[in-house]
C-alpha cells in the first residue's frame, strides 16, 4: 500500500515492506532511501559532502544511513556545483591563440584581427579565487615594413615570477630566453 499523501501520519504497508522515508510510498527493505542534509537520497547513491567536497557519502538503503568516507577531489578536478550536481567535477579550461599577421581567437571562441603597434596582454589571471598560479602573456607587435599591417615581434610569458622571453630576429627566427625572477 502507498501512502496518497504526504501529510499523513500513519501508514500500513503489506508484510515485507517498509515505508520510504520521503517518498511516502511502501518499498522493499533494500529500496528505502535515506535522509541526509534536510536532503532525501536513493538507496545506493553517491554524493559529496563538505565544503570542499570533504567526503563522499553512500545512502545505505537497508538501513536507511548514511555512510561518508574523507575523500577528496583530484588534481585535475574541482568541487562546485555544475548542472545543480554539488561535487568533484572537471576543471574548466579554455583556449585562447594568437597567429599570423595578428589573428587572434578569445577565451569564448571570438575570432578578430587586430593592427596595433604597441604590447598587449593576451591572457592573466583576473583575481586569486581561480585557484590558478599567477601567470601573464604579452605580445608586442610593430608594423610590418612600414605597411598597414602589423606582426608579433615578442611574446612574453610570466608563471610565478619565471619569465620566458621570445623574440624575432632579422631573420625571422625566435629566439628564446627564459628568466627567473626571484621574490
Amino acid at each position: 500500500m502507498n501512502c496518497p499523501l504526504p501529510s499523513q501520519e500513519s501508514c500500513i504497508c503489506d508484510p515485507g515492506y517498509i515505508l520510504s522515508a520521503g517518498e511516502y510510498r511502501c518499498v522493499p527493505p533494500v529500496g528505502c532511501g535515506c535522509y541526509h542534509s534536510g536532503r532525501y537520497r536513493q538507496a545506493g547513491e553517491t554524493f559529496w559532502h563538505g565544503e570542499e567536497c570533504q567526503f563522499l557519502c553512500v545512502c545505505d538503503g537497508i538501513t536507511g544511513n548514511v555512510h561518508c568516507t574523507p575523500s577528496s577531489c583530484s588534481e585535475v578536478e574541482v568541487c562546485h556545483v555544475l548542472d545543480g550536481e554539488y561535487g568533484c567535477h572537471p576543471r574548466p579550461h579554455a583556449r585562447c591563440s594568437a597567429s599570423g599577421d595578428p589573428h587572434y581567437m578569445s577565451f569564448d571562441k571570438s575570432y578578430f584581427d587586430f593592427q596595433g603597434t604597441c604590447r598587449y596582454v593576451l591572457a592573466t589571471v583576473c583575481n586569486d579565487t581561480t585557484g590558478l598560479p599567477h601567470f601573464q602573456v604579452d605580445a608586442r607587435n610593430e608594423a610590418w615594413h612600414g605597411l598597414p599591417v602589423s606582426i608579433t615581434v615578442e611574446i612574453f610569458v610570466n608563471v610565478s615570477g619565471h619569465l620566458v622571453h621570445m623574440s624575432r630576429d632579422m631573420n625571422r627566427w625566435f629566439t628564446v630566453e627564459v628568466i627567473k625572477h626571484y621574490r
